[in-house]
């Protein structure tokens, strides 16, 4: 059982699992050299959003560990 990116651009990421989780980062304002990302992460089979943070991020790699936090956490 994993993750799968589902949907994914420049400005957003929508990764699912098959336990029925939903994990989005949606891109935000560019502050100089960061970036505001705001992750939710939702349970779909009741609706409960889990997490709703914003991370200032650097670059894509830095995205990634920070999504990978969540995906390691959920299904837990």
């Amino acid at each position: 059982m994993s993750w799968e990116v589902d949907y994914e651009n420049a400005d957003s990421i929508a990764l699912a699992h098959e336990d029925g989780f939903v994990l989005f980062a949606k891109r935000g304002r560019d502050q100089g050299d960061h970036t505001n990302w705001t992750l939710e992460l939702t349970d779909t089979d009741d609706g409960t959003e889990l997490v709703s943070e914003t991370h200032r991020i650097s670059n894509e790699q830095h995205l990634w560990s920070v999504i990978e936090k969540y995906t390691d956490l959920y299904p837990a």
